[in-house]
């Protein structure tokens, strides 16, 4: 994969493969992040709140030093959500956060996954502002200091394996 577009594909096929089901869409935050249900006649079908990613947080055991001393068998890379899609996908009712990877497509309930940054105090505010374009093809930007909640990517679960998917 890619591409968000790409990524978004790949995803469908498997869906469609693991649930025998052609799953819509909604597109969320400037197409890189995407909301996954099945068709009327087979609600019953889990639904995902999907985000493509280029890479890992890195550097996720320098920034939460205390929480990786405190849990060593979390220890490695990080991956993270801003509070506001994170919030989004819980008003969604999405059962599950897919994070595509080149590699591979990890997952977690955004419940879970919400009580678990909180609880390990794994939430923080940026230092230094993002600076985006207001849009509508203006020139203005706007500064945000987002809030993220960043986790270690072990918690999650490899989503073949979480659906006995032979690949």
């Amino acid at each position: 994969m890619i591409n968000n577009k790409q990524a978004l594909q790949s995803v469908l096929i498997r869906l469609r493969e693991v649930f025998n089901a052609s799953y819509s869409f909604a597109v969320y935050n400037h197409g890189k992040h995407f909301y996954l249900y099945p068709p009327v006649d087979k609600r019953f079908l889990p639904t995902f709140y999907m985000l493509y990613k280029k890479d890992y947080f890195h550097n996720f055991n320098t920034e939460f030093v205390s929480f990786a001393n405190a849990n060593p068998s979390l220890i490695g890379w990080g991956e993270s959500i801003n509070k506001e899609w994170l919030e989004i996908a819980i008003s969604l009712r999405a059962n599950w956060l897919l994070f595509v990877h080149k590699e591979g497509i990890y997952m977690v309930t955004p419940i879970k996954l919400k009580a678990f940054c909180v609880r390990s105090d794994l939430i923080r505010e940026q230092v230094v502002p993002n600076t985006y374009k207001s849009g509508g093809g203006s020139s203005t930007t706007v500064s945000v200091r987002e809030t993220t909640y960043s986790f270690p990517i072990k918690i999650l679960k490899n989503f073949n394996e979480a659906f006995n998917v032979d690949i």
